[in-house]
């Protein structure tokens, strides 16, 4: 945005060189810079078999008062992204229009929405635009509450407890899962004899991957590394017998 101002091109552009060549310091090089790109085609196609079978691929449920806030904040953005374009400032506002579309799309990418949000909108001059005189307070106030939830659901979805809400999950909190997992099934994997081949659910490989790191799981919560066309086999063979024993 400031590349348009001359006084500050030199800036702005070894800033903007400096923020790609950081990009790039990850494991998978520019492919995983441009990761976020390939998650428009996966969470926005209808017919992908994950958004069919796995909760946090699915679109945000309908207004419930669970998903209210959920649809306040994207309310709250779509109003910021609409001033941001008013004032000239497409980036912001393409920021929020594209990050929105991918949290609508699928309730995993509300987080990635927060992330790059939150700044955007505790900055906005949405309400003085409107003549609307806010006290240091309240102003303060508005700020305080709008990062609060963003932290707040922020923790709730990576300690888990929205998928356990949905699935019915009741414990929550730090420690090994009894109602989940069985503490008598990794010492019996880890005594069976080297090179034996399992059969375990997706949702079970994590477990098995830490506690018994010398088996080789059949299938993990690492959807992108096994494919979709993987994921529909796993499913047919949960499903059909001759299938599974083939």
């Amino acid at each position: 945005q400031s590349l348009s101002h001359r006084k500050n091109r030199r800036l702005s552009f070894s800033a903007l060189m400096i923020s790609l060549g950081v990009s790039l310091i990850n494991p998978h090089g520019l492919k995983g810079v441009l990761y976020p790109f390939l998650l428009i085609p996966q969470v926005t196609h209808s017919g992908n078999i994950f958004k069919d079978t796995i909760y946090e691929f699915a679109p945000i449920a309908p207004l419930s008062p669970e998903t209210l806030p959920l649809y306040l904040y994207l309310f709250l953005a779509a109003a910021v992204s609409i001033h941001s374009f008013y004032q000239k400032k497409w980036f912001e506002g393409l920021v929020l229009v594209f990050f929105s579309l991918l949290a609508i799309k699928a309730q995993r990418n509300f987080n990635l929405l927060l992330f790059v949000s939150l700044p955007i909108l505790c900055r906005s001059t949405l309400l003085t635009s409107f003549r609307i005189k806010l006290s240091r307070p309240v102003k303060r106030f508005l700020l305080i509450g709008i990062s609060f939830f963003a932290l707040a659901y922020s923790f709730l979805f990576f300690s888990n407890r929205i998928y356990r809400h949905e699935n019915r999950l009741e414990r929550f909190g730090l420690g090994f899962n009894d109602s989940v997992f069985s503490r008598n099934l990794s010492p019996f994997l880890n005594s069976l004899p080297q090179g034996v081949k399992i059969f375990n659910s997706m949702s079970l490989g994590g477990y098995l991957i830490y506690h018994s790191p010398g088996i080789k799981v059949f299938y993990d919560g690492r959807l992108d590394v096994y494919g979709p066309e993987f994921h529909k086999e796993y499913l047919r063979m949960t499903q059909d017998l001759p299938f599974f024993l083939e």
